[in-house]
């Protein structure tokens, strides 16, 4: 009826009322037959499964179509080498982080530990290459072998065309590389920075991304300068711990994604921002609500006092798979890959020496916080009325705070190498520490003193810095940097060697230089006899082993395979365990040399030469 409720107050409105009412009685249309059919349909029996599915099509149907197109149409990427050699789920997830990119512009391959989020990528980058899309890739150093591999024309590469030769053509650059005045994007061929920017990317892959989570960063500036003058490139970051130690750094990541500025650009942007902010304003309070409960302090009680806003960002950016999910999901998993590791991982906290409690990791490090590390850092001894550069003041005053940060970058580094075993710890402070002291204390008593470039180029400007340039190695191997430290890694890369009576108080700067030198005579004094007869650490991990030997999991599958970041770590212990124990089968494996050893005691012998 046009309208219900009306009042008729005579005769002749009711009469009039009754006749609209029978003129669309007439006028409907007979509805029991589609009501019955309905009703049919609604009692009929049907299989739970297709009632999942069918529930599943009404809440996902409109994201069907987001991922067709280029990609769907391209059935020969089905035929490609990477995407014959992935399992099930590792072509789901490439599907998937395909449809991200094209909606979103960017996605966070957060697969855990071991699922080959390396070769799901490699699907991903095969095809933005099959639409003839330049790629290219950022990845730490330590890992760049790993990449580069796939880019051989020879039996090393896993996944070669059915003429051995490479099927990918990315372009190859470690994360420090983006800090230098020139790129190498592979093949052997450098180019400047305004050349670099010149080419367009259709798909950026950055390996490790956690390592741009520092917005002030050099690197993570260049490469959102390069995005922002590149719109259209898409961006795969792959990370198993794309938030570290703050939900904050899942924003800077994003920022990546959309370009963003200080303060956040674009309407987007800044709801992400408020979104994690508030989840860490949340996670904030329930770390100290549950201080004194750690059983409490476990990601099922996070996830209950999260925003269902901040998972709704996780869905809309991350595919985060587990080992558990997988092995629920995919019935064929454990078939096709083997059934997932089980135990635990053991934490253990021995003490350093096993006959001396005098040296521990509390009288090192307040043995390193007392350091000036003046060697880093000369300016420290600057000569009154001496100047830095007034040029762009503001940008030299953050570099000169930044020479600051290399003296304690190295105290963390130095700690590091003591975490990873007390011999790559002696190392580093005799090879590194205490050679540049010496170093910089035979340079002063020929007239010099070696200063870091960045420092260099803050007090003198960038001109005179380059002209009194020396490009020279300050006597710490690369290769034992963490990622995370991008200003200790570009500290150390250049340096310029100043006449140090016209820029320097030259005693003030032996005294403190001698000084330096004392306290780390003392430490190597201290850990020198920790050898592997003393090292309490290695005496737990041969507990640990001979406890599994007495107890196996696999009974005469007795395999071990130590691995670290740090190489010298890595060939300690094994030459140690294998002096000690020749019979064992023990490999080890680093970050920048892959199997290192393999063997019993000739080849651990072979290792020490």
């Amino acid at each position: 009826m046009p309208q219900a409720g009306l009042f008729a107050p005579d005769e002749a409105s009711r009469a009039a009322l009754a006749a609209v009412y029978e003129r669309l009685w007439a006028q409907g249309t007979d509805v029991k037959a589609p009501l019955r059919a309905a009703l049919a349909a609604l009692y009929a029996p049907n299989a739970p499964r297709f009632i999942y599915f069918l529930s599943l099509w009404h809440l996902f149907h409109d994201r069907l179509p987001e991922w067709r197109g280029a990609f769907a149409d391209d059935r020969r990427l089905e035929e490609t080498p990477i995407w014959k050699a992935l399992y099930a789920f590792q072509r789901h997830g490439a599907i998937a982080a395909l449809r991200k990119l094209k909606k979103d512009g960017g996605c966070i391959l957060a697969d855990s530990v071991g699922l080959g989020k390396t070769y799901t990528a490699l699907a991903v980058i095969k095809a933005y290459e099959r639409m003839n899309r330049r790629v290219l890739v950022l990845c730490p150093k330590k890992l760049r072998t790993n990449w580069l591999r796939f880019l051989q024309d020879d039996e090393d590469n896993p996944l070669p065309t059915l003429t051995g030769r490479s099927d990918f053509f990315y372009a190859l650059l470690n994360h420090t590389d983006l800090s230098l005045p020139w790129v190498d994007p592979g093949r052997g061929m450098r180019v400047s920075r305004e050349d670099f920017f010149r080419k367009d990317f259709g798909l950026i892959v950055i390996d490790e991304s956690h390592n741009f989570r520092n917005r002030g960063g050099k690197r993570y500036r260049f490469l959102l300068d390069y995005l922002k003058a590149h719109p259209k490139t898409k961006l795969l970051l792959l990370s198993a711990t794309p938030v570290s130690n703050r939900l904050s750094d899942l924003t800077h990541q994003l920022g990546l994604v959309y370009r963003g500025d200080e303060p956040p650009s674009g309407p987007f942007l800044r709801e992400v921002v408020a979104v994690v902010s508030a989840a860490q304003r949340l996670s904030t309070q329930w770390s100290r609500t549950h201080a004194d409960d750690p059983e409490q302090l476990s990601a099922a009680t996070l996830a209950n006092v999260l925003p269902p806003t901040y998972f709704r960002l996780l869905e809309r950016y991350t595919i985060a798979r587990s080992q558990s999910g997988i092995s629920k999901f995919y019935a064929d998993a454990e078939t096709e890959i083997g059934v997932f590791p089980k135990c635990k991982s053991l934490s253990c906290y021995p003490e350093i020496d096993t006959q001396s409690a005098r040296v521990d990791v509390t009288t090192l490090s307040d043995r390193l916080n007392d350091l000036t590390l003046v060697a880093y850092n000369p300016t420290h001894c600057l000569r009154a009325g001496i100047r830095w550069h007034e040029e762009e003041e503001g940008k030299q005053l953050l570099d000169k705070n930044r020479q600051k940060s290399l003296t304690a970058l190295m105290r963390i580094n130095a700690l590091k190498r003591l975490e990873s075993s007390v011999d790559s710890f002696r190392r580093t402070v005799r090879d590194a520490v205490l050679a540049r002291t010496q170093a910089q204390l035979e340079a002063l008593a020929k007239g010099t003193v070696r200063l870091p470039w960045v420092t260099a180029k803050a007090l003198l400007g960038e001109a005179e810095a380059k002209r009194q340039a020396k490009a020279a190695a300050l006597g710490i191997d690369p290769d034992t940097l963490d990622e995370d430290d991008e200003a200790l890694a570009e500290g150390l890369s250049r340096e310029v060697v100043l006449p140090a009576k016209q820029y320097f108080d030259v005693a003030a700067l032996k005294r403190y230089l001698k000084q330096d030198l004392g306290v780390l005579k003392g430490i190597l004094d201290d850990v020198e006899s920790v050898g592997p007869a003393r090292d309490a650490k290695l005496a737990e991990l041969e507990h640990v082993l001979q406890e599994k030997v007495d107890h196996p999991l696999n009974p005469g599958n007795e395999k071990t395979l130590i691995f670290s970041a740090f190489a010298d770590t890595v060939e300690y212990v094994a030459k140690a365990l294998a002096e000690r124990h020749p019979e064992r089968h023990i490999a080890c494996v680093s970050g920048s040399k892959g199997i290192v050893w393999h063997g019993g005691r000739a080849k651990a012998e072979e290792m020490g030469r």
